[in-house]
């Protein structure tokens, strides 16, 4: 997205490797009237697709840039899919 190239662009100088992901609308608005007990809802997804590729990466540190409400869902989703490893490695 044109919009977030300057970001990726200053993270490359920082010598990060930049993994931008977006999530839909309708991924958020989902997000806030589903039910947290189990990894079904499409924001528990997105954000183990996005752990199974940082992972992949297999990197020494992790830095995480959310934008606005969309990367508060996803970066809170994330945070609490970590905290269950079984959670993450079962999926």
């Amino acid at each position: 997205p044109r919009h977030l190239q300057r970001y990726q662009h200053l993270y490359k100088e920082l010598k990060f490797e930049p993994l931008v992901r977006i999530a839909s609308p309708s991924i958020i608005m989902e997000s806030a009237s589903t039910s947290r007990n189990n990894v079904s809802s499409a924001i528990d997804k997105f954000s183990l697709e996005i752990v199974k590729q940082i992972h992949d990466r297999n990197p020494s540190v992790v830095l995480f840039h959310g934008f606005s409400n969309a990367g508060c869902f996803t970066w809170e989703r994330i945070r609490t899919l970590s905290e269950n490893d079984a959670m993450v490695e079962s999926a």
